[in-house]
């Protein structure tokens, strides 16, 4: 053998041997163990990024989302469908999905869009089985953070101490949506305060936990949400009974924080002062007059023609896609709706009317299913399972005037967020 053949055989044998240790490197890294760690500690961040960043949600739900796939099919452990919250939740995905049959084709693109934008809750399953509790606790704690950090911001802005293009000082919801942003602010607030109540804290945690609450909940009234407030106002009759349960005790506690948190932000925040009377004028116009042109007045109008749509397709609804072409056509038919397209009404302000309309009764049932499994979750744990009902209550009742699980981005990964956490500590076979 020549030198310069034995010297490349030698080159390409030390080659082969670093693609083969950088292989072995590749496998080790890729195992399963370490992918659950890169899922955990993703969670944490994904929690943190949950109220300021857009991008984090999609990144991170479709980057454990991935994971979780792969696990599936290297495990082949399907536990996580035993969960009747998650049988429920891919039933209801895909009746939406067949309602495409009985929609309009001509409105094909915007049902395929509503079925895209529900991939920020196709990972709250893949959280369920991937996470375990140390981290979801950690990642609620890390959410927290978040919300307060985006509370600073919010300050900023009202003080004019920030500037954010498109965001008005009088309106500083920094990130998302105003009503979004009022969700994730209320059940951060209800979190606190269950905290302050019923944990047995030393002063200094204490201390952070009610200089928390009180920077979030302040910011809530600052801000033009009226669906995160009235969600809180009940949250906090909710967090009383959970603590004292039915007593004197129980009603003493709720009117008094009511009345402090509700007498300082209709005299302290000029916003809710004005929000407040302008809520009440719109309501009585609406009912009295039936002007359904202001806010309110819009979804208590988009309620009475719901009704009368659901006599045509009571039971699977107008496929999903199709609902607003045929909202925005039934409106054509009353001077008093015409309104409606001009003001570019997006969608029904409501989850229940949305979901009713795109697939019917039977597709409302499906999803209430999805959510009283959820509710009946057997989390052991007790805080757990009281952050359940608060995160459980704001959401049923945002369902009223927002779809905040089909519209909203941010509302939706909060969602996929708590929902992932209850299912984590329902499940025996997670481990620490």
């Amino acid at each position: 053998m020549s030198y310069q053949d034995y010297t490349l055989n030698t080159l390409s044998g030390n080659i082969l041997k670093r693609v083969y240790k950088n292989m072995q490197k590749l496998k080790s890294f890729l195992s399963i163990e370490n992918l659950n760690k890169i899922a955990n500690y993703s969670f944490i961040i994904y929690g943190f990024l949950l109220p300021l960043s857009r991008a984090a949600i999609s990144f991170f739900s479709i980057l454990i989302f991935a994971i979780w796939i792969q696990k599936l099919i290297r495990t082949k452990d399907f536990s996580i469908f035993k969960e009747k919250a998650v049988i429920f939740f891919y039933l209801f995905l895909i009746f939406s999905a067949l309602s495409l049959l009985w929609a309009n084709p001509k409105y094909l693109g915007f049902g395929l869009d509503i079925l895209r934008k529900y991939m920020y809750l196709w990972a709250f399953p893949a959280f369920a089985d991937l996470i375990d509790k140390k981290h979801a606790k950690l990642a609620l704690k890390a959410f927290v953070l978040g919300v307060a950090t985006s509370s600073l911001i919010s300050y900023g802005i009202f003080f004019k101490i920030i500037e954010i293009p498109g965001v008005n000082p009088n309106n500083p919801s920094p990130i998302m949506h105003h009503i979004v942003y009022s969700i994730f602010l209320s059940f951060t607030a209800a979190l606190l305060l269950y905290r302050i109540l019923n944990n047995k804290l030393n002063n200094k945690k204490r201390f952070l936990d009610i200089a928390l609450f009180l920077l979030i909940s302040g910011n809530l009234f600052l801000i033009n949400g009226r669906t995160g407030q009235v969600g809180f106002i009940f949250a906090i009759v909710l967090v009383s009974y959970l603590h004292y349960r039915f007593s004197l005790k129980t009603a003493a506690i709720s009117i008094s924080l009511l009345f402090a948190i509700l007498f300082g932000a209709y005299y302290l925040s000029d916003n809710f002062h004005k929000r407040v009377q302008k809520t009440f004028h719109n309501t009585i116009d609406a009912i009295e007059n039936e002007n359904y042109y202001e806010s309110v007045g819009q979804r208590i109008g988009a309620w009475i023609i719901t009704k009368d749509m659901l006599k045509k397709h009571p039971f699977l609804g107008y496929g999903i896609g199709s609902e607003m072409p045929a909202f925005y056509q039934y409106t054509k038919t009353d001077h008093k709706y015409r309104f409606y397209k001009e003001l570019g009404f997006p969608h029904m302000h409501s989850q229940y009317l949305q979901i009713v309309l795109q697939i019917g009764i039977i597709g409302l049932f499906i999803f209430l299913l999805f959510i009283y499994f959820l509710f009946k979750a057997d989390t052991k744990e007790k805080e757990i399972r009281d952050i359940k009902y608060i995160f459980l209550t704001i959401y049923l009742l945002g369902f009223f005037t927002e779809p905040l699980i089909s519209h909203r981005n941010f509302s939706m990964g909060l969602f996929a967020f708590l929902a992932g956490i209850i299912l984590v500590f329902s499940k025996e076979r997670k481990v620490d």
